[in-house]
């Protein structure tokens, strides 16, 4: 993963009960993106580009996951956003992403990596 220029990483962070979710999942991508990563940000993530509905089909929560964990296994590591509210979608993604041995790192310690590879000279 490291010897890659470019470094991709799915944002982990509590959606479905938290009020402002969307404002704190768009800030830490800006900060991300401003270090130099490639972020995938589940808020994004439109469930519709992955399944086939019938009209009048209800999605829900487990379609979203299904959606979100397809775009996190493609991604070199996990974001971690702090985890203010309880998360079920949060410990499957960390499980998964434990199991498979993605990296995972709060978002001020990714962007702290970056800024320790360019003091290093790497």
């Amino acid at each position: 993963m490291e010897n890659r220029s470019i470094i991709k990483l799915y944002l982990l962070g509590p959606i479905t009960n938290s009020t402002d979710y969307a404002e704190k999942f768009k800030e830490a991508e800006y900060h991300l993106e401003a270090a130099g990563y490639v972020v995938v940000n589940p808020v994004e993530i439109e469930m519709e580009d992955y399944f086939a509905l019938r009209p009048g089909q209800r999605i829900g929560e487990t379609h979203q996951l299904r959606a979100d964990l397809h775009e996190m296994l493609v991604c070199d590591g996990i974001a971690m956003m702090p985890i203010t509210v309880p998360s079920s979608g949060c410990a499957r993604e960390l499980n998964l992403a434990f199991d498979l041995e993605i990296p995972v790192r709060t978002v001020d310690a990714w962007i702290e990596h970056v800024e320790v590879i360019a003091r290093e000279g790497r």
